[in-house]
């Protein structure tokens, strides 16, 4: 099963460090997965793997293939053995997600398309953070450095080439930083 996969900047888990993650790399575990506790998390559709970190979203996005036992929970899946593939660029990312946004019902009770516009602005705010407003979501006061300002400007640059011809972009970014523009 292939997917998408969320880590931090330095390639940790989101909420643990037991790993330091590498592309093209298998990692495994010996118990059973259970999306709600244990194992690798993944999801299917690329806008879902923001539905569980905070706005300022500096992570890093990689292909993933499950090749251990599959567990599901709320379209979040679980499995004990997860192959690492290659990073996703900011530009494949918006495609990906515009091209989600596109296949969604338009009349969804479950308001995904709402949040792919939700999860795209927030993508658009970290771009734009200030360092003090990045500084309190990094853990243990790291310091930013060269590379999340190098991340941020190749997500506003992203941003800016996409808008050209998207209006669903073009509303993101020219939308007051403090506010979704509808």
């Amino acid at each position: 099963m292939k997917g998408f996969k969320l880590v931090s900047w330095y390639m940790r888990p989101i909420f643990l460090d037991n790993y330091k993650y590498e592309p093209g790399k298998l990692f495994t575990e010996d118990a059973l997965p259970s999306s709600g506790t244990r194992g690798f998390h993944f999801t299917t559709e690329l806008w879902r793997v923001y539905t569980t970190v905070s706005e300022y979203c500096w992570r890093r996005v990689f292909h993933v293939t499950a090749v251990g036992a599959v567990d599901e929970a709320m379209d979040i899946y679980s499995t004990n053995g997860i192959l690492f593939g290659a990073e996703m660029q900011p530009e494949e990312v918006i495609r990906q997600m515009l091209d989600e946004y596109r296949k969604l019902p338009v009349n969804d009770p479950n308001q995904s398309r709402l949040a792919v516009r939700v999860y795209l602005r927030g993508l658009w705010r970290s771009a734009n953070a200030t360092d003090e407003a990045i500084g309190k979501y990094l853990r243990f006061g790291a310091r930013i450095g060269k590379d999340t300002h190098d991340w941020r400007r190749q997500w506003r640059d992203a941003f800016l080439k996409l808008a050209e011809n998207n209006e669903l972009l073009q509303r993101t970014v020219q939308g007051p930083l403090g506010e979704w523009a509808p």
